[in-house]
């Protein structure tokens, strides 16, 4: 079961996004955090894709992103240490 939560994202020089996660498992693979930037949704998880790194919008990693509690769960924090697929990390730009 995923349960999608409105989290709030801080990167690393303090900048403020807001976005969502998927509560429960612990990883960037599990909670597939997703946040906008510029009203652009900006997705870490790049599955079995090898992006072209000149394409990713460039973000002040590391970002940390903290789910509201709801209905009774407390919030869940993800730390994001750049983009992932399952062959590569990227991380700070």
């Amino acid at each position: 079961m995923q349960l999608l939560v409105k989290s709030l994202f801080t990167d690393a020089i303090g900048n403020k996004f807001l976005g969502y996660i998927n509560i429960g498992l612990v990883g960037v693979e599990y909670t597939q955090p997703c946040m906008f930037v510029d009203d652009e949704p900006v997705g870490f998880w790049l599955g079995i894709s090898t992006p072209n790194i000149i394409d990713l919008p460039k973000l002040n990693f590391p970002i940390q992103a903290a789910s509201e509690p709801i209905h009774g769960l407390p919030s869940q924090i993800e730390i994001i240490n750049g983009y992932i697929s399952s062959s590569i990390e990227i991380s700070s730009q």
